[in-house]
């Protein structure tokens, strides 16, 4: 008889449902693993042969024939050595039967013992899609593997464990894993863990109080927090472009639950540590200058997690922007503007999640003196065009808010300390559960992603306000998308204020982050 364990593979973040069918036949003892799995898969009859001896068990006599099914996806990772190894145990049982109502999820080591993998999350939220609910996993993936509401997690230390567990039947399998749970605690008994967002950079001590003037600049990161806008911003060296993004962190709504549950399955596919101490302070990733294409979008085979999907619901700060490679900013054109990213794997298309606000910082010139006054900059008109070249019109045209900045005088230097971060974010998220308020029902929740249908209901212009913006798109030569995003900035500072309508005088201050379409990289100058 075949013995069905049903198990889960992953592919990107998507989880996809795979059954262990295992056949033990008379004749020379053979083992195949067959279903297009990945070489580490292949791998994996090593690892279970030792394991099944080491804790006792008697391997099966004959060919014995394990494939995953469905047979025509590729298969990857380690976590089908424990749906593998229980799947051959069973089918040499006098009873072999069907153990699809579990999902099995597990690496094995060659003493016996269970191991974390990648992707359980996932993996639990596609069972639960499917009608699972019960599922057995390591030890190690206890805490994620409960985060999925309405299942029942078996978590286990070793293979005689997990095959103990798949013996039970509905009742006594739910009361074991309420024991579990207890024996666990009941966040699992992991919270100790404080490593943040895949080992993100601790922010909590950033605070605008202590950012030495720069008053625009803040006002402008205030509204890009509150509206979920893209911002760039240009300035010399030095003059706290890097230390207000990080202060940025400070003034963001924390995730929701489901924006949560989300995140964790892009870190849970990474096999990233997801968990801190605030759970819900949302991902920030800081991006080298020398990051390459694949690093920064993922993909490849199988298929890597870019750094613009694990900024998905969080931030990505981009420094030195006119220092990195051209091409691989170009890239950020698709995520900016489609909030995901589309990669090749083995043929099937994968969609990954970006849905991130971009902050980025540049210097205007090489010297990075351009907006110091006259006489600090010596570079030559046609090196400042050449430089500010390397940031493209499109990629500028998907920025909402461009500042620039200068260096800060002396006199503000120790000087009293400003509004703090604390005041900042309330007013953040007024206006955050303003637009979520405004956008019930829909598939987004801040004016920064308003699509074009809701643009038209959510952004009405009064008629002056409608002459200052035409005027300005016909002498500074603003696209559509430009014209929209300036209604969108306005409709955030109308939010902030507390205003049903935009002013005038919102729409004078969104243009003044604006600029020129063919401004250097940092709007007016």
């Amino acid at each position: 008889m075949v013995s069905k364990i049903t198990t889960f593979g992953l592919s990107g973040t998507r989880s996809f449902r795979v059954t262990v069918e295992t056949d033990i036949a008379k004749g020379i003892p053979y083992f195949e693993i067959v279903g297009l799995g990945s070489e580490t898969v292949r791998e994996s009859r090593k690892r279970i042969k030792s394991a099944v001896a080491n804790r006792g068990f008697q391997l099966p006599l004959g060919h014995v024939t394990q494939n995953l099914a469905p047979a025509d996806v590729r298969k990857t990772g380690t976590g089908f050595d424990l749906p593998l190894a229980a799947g051959l145990l069973k089918a040499r049982s006098d009873s072999p039967g069907a153990y699809e109502h579990i999902g099995v999820i597990g690496e094995l080591s060659l003493d016996g013992s269970v191991v974390p993998v990648k992707g359980v999350l996932p993996a639990v939220a596609c069972g639960r899609s499917e009608g699972i609910t019960d599922f057995i996993v390591p030890e190690g993936n206890y805490e994620e593997a409960c985060m999925c509401p309405g299942v029942n997690v078996y978590p286990v230390g070793d293979l005689k464990d997990a095959i103990d567990a798949m013996e039970l039947k509905g009742g006594e399998f739910r009361e074991a894993c309420a024991r579990k749970k207890e024996a666990f605690g009941k966040d699992g008994g992991l919270s100790s863990r404080a490593d943040g967002f895949g080992g993100n950079e601790d922010l909590t001590h950033y605070d605008f109080a202590d950012v030495y003037g720069q008053k625009g600049a803040k006002r402008a990161l205030e509204i890009a927090a509150a509206g979920k806008h893209n911002v760039l911003m240009t300035g010399s060296p030095g003059c706290g472009k890097t230390l207000l993004a990080k202060c940025f962190a400070g003034i963001l709504p924390d995730l929701s639950y489901e924006e949560f549950f989300e995140v964790m399955q892009v870190y849970s596919s990474c096999g990233l540590p997801g968990f801190a101490e605030n759970r819900m302070a949302r991902p920030f990733r800081t991006i080298h200058h020398g990051i390459t294409k694949s690093a920064l979008l993922g993909g490849g085979r199988p298929v890597e997690i870019g750094e613009v999907s694990l900024a998905h619901c969080g931030v990505i700060f981009f420094d030195e922007l006119s220092e990195t490679p051209k091409s691989v900013v170009e890239t950020l054109r698709q995520p900016l503007e489609d909030k995901k990213v589309f990669v090749n794997n083995y043929g099937t298309r994968e969609v990954l999640p970006a849905d991130f606000i971009f902050i980025g910082a540049a210097n205007p010139c090489a010297c990075g003196n351009l907006y110091e006054g006259s006489g600090r900059c010596t570079c030559k008109p046609g090196e400042v065009a050449k430089y500010a070249s390397r940031i493209s019109g499109a990629l500028l045209d998907r920025i909402d808010i461009k500042i620039v900045m200068r260096s800060v005088s002396g006199d503000k230097i120790g000087a009293e300390r400003d509004e703090p971060s604390s005041v900042i974010r309330e007013r953040v998220i007024k206006a955050r559960e303003i637009q979520r308020e405004r956008y019930a029902g829909e598939r987004f929740s801040a004016n920064g992603d308003i699509d074009n249908v809701s643009y038209v209901k959510a952004c009405s212009l009064t008629a002056p306000s409608r002459k200052i913006l035409e005027k300005a798109a016909d002498s500074m030569g603003f696209s559509v998308r430009s014209y929209e995003k300036i209604v969108k900035v306005a409709r955030t500072i109308a939010d902030l204020d507390g205003r049903d309508s935009i002013s005038q005088d919102d729409i004078l201050e969104s243009l003044s982050y604006r600029g020129p379409e063919n401004a250097s990289g940092g709007g007016l100058s």
